[in-house]
């Protein structure tokens, strides 16, 4: 799950990169937002994977529940979606 939330800032990171113009090229939106695009869609992939996996386990093993997990559910959920939510407006 937190590998899937990580990649969101590295997305963002890249598409910066990417989109800002620099001295000596001009800036590449185009590469920039598929570049986002890409890594956003991996994250969702990899992060909704791990979410479900830990509800499954959590489901399967209630004895092994750890303190803080629905926390960092609720934290990947919000990092994984604020792109679309914030994409649609």
């Amino acid at each position: 799950m937190l590998l899937g939330a990580a990649l969101v800032p590295v997305g963002l990171d890249r598409f910066l990169a990417a989109a800002a113009p620099a001295p000596h090229r001009s800036a590449m939106l185009a590469e920039g937002l598929l570049i986002l695009g890409g890594l956003i869609a991996f994250a969702l992939a990899v992060g909704m994977s791990g979410f479900v996996w830990s509800l499954l386990v959590e489901k399967r093993h209630p004895s092994l529940r750890v303190a803080g997990t629905h926390a960092i559910r609720i934290l990947v959920f919000i990092v994984l979606f604020s792109p679309i939510v914030i994409g649609s407006f």
